[in-house]
């Protein structure tokens, strides 16, 4: 049985995804390192300044490590992908990419996918310097990958809205350097809901660093409870929701079903 056109055009989409996300991942290839270095130095510097004043007890401990995780996602996803689309918009680059025969999808997916996989070794290293500096068992389990996976892509689909929303890239890098501190610190990340003042605990509801600190906590002291799979859910949800609403202000000239044959 010959295959349909549908299926043709998702093989198609696959390849451009793939291939896209290869030539994204090849910037990198020079200074990678370096890049390390810039995203991680600051959650660990955090994370070793509140170790000092805050980590008295094996809760308080947990937090400071999964929430200079969670900032390091943040860092290396939002607030970069969002800053790399507001300048690919304000130098007209992505026009490049929206009259080759590829799928929006495929380039939005790219994008996202390339900030989930830059945050996430930033995030590993600080979690393995948290286990060290403060002898703390945390579980790295296939559970953990998940988590820091929908993680990385929530935050990253968060900064591909502000990017392609944003009119310029300093608007862009605005917006994310703005947005970044209350989502981080105004949230139930660092401290626990109960120790912020009730109008901000429920303002949080409605951050994704919230069910990213959450579920990071759960499934680093392996309690994968009916609550941190119900903060999975919610993160599925932010990445495909804001992807969505990200490709909708992608002004894309490409036809993928008149390119079917």
């Amino acid at each position: 049985m010959g295959e349909t056109t549908q299926q043709r055009l998702e093989q198609r989409r696959i390849g451009q995804f793939f291939w896209l996300l290869v030539s994204e991942m090849l910037v990198l290839r020079v200074h990678w390192l370096w890049y390390l270095v810039q995203m991680s130095i600051n959650p660990l510097v955090f994370m070793v300044f509140l170790g000092f004043f805050w980590a008295t007890d094996t809760r308080s401990i947990v937090y400071v490590a999964t929430g200079t995780a969670a900032l390091a996602l943040m860092t290396s996803s939002m607030l970069s992908l969002g800053q790399e689309i507001g300048y690919l918009k304000e130098t007209q680059a992505y026009e490049h990419y929206a009259v080759l025969p590829i799928s929006k999808l495929a380039f939005i997916l790219a994008l996202a996918t390339k900030g989930m996989l830059l945050a996430l070794p930033s995030a590993f290293i600080t979690l393995l310097v948290a286990s060290q500096v403060f002898s703390l068992h945390l579980s790295f389990s296939p559970a953990t990958l998940l988590v820091m996976v929908l993680a990385g892509y929530s935050l990253a689909g968060l900064g591909a809205v502000i990017g392609f929303y944003s009119p310029n890239a300093r608007v862009a890098s605005l917006v994310t350097q703005l947005i970044l501190p209350p989502m981080v610190y105004f949230a139930p990340v660092f401290v626990p809901a109960e120790k912020l003042p009730r109008i901000v605990a429920s303002i949080s509801v409605v951050m994704p660093t919230t069910y990213v600190a959450s579920a990071l906590r759960a499934v680093l002291r392996r309690s994968l409870d009916p609550h941190a799979l119900f903060d999975i859910v919610v993160l599925l949800t932010i990445t495909v929701v804001s992807l969505l609403v990200a490709s909708a202000k992608v002004d894309w000239r490409a036809n993928d079903a008149g390119r079917v044959k």
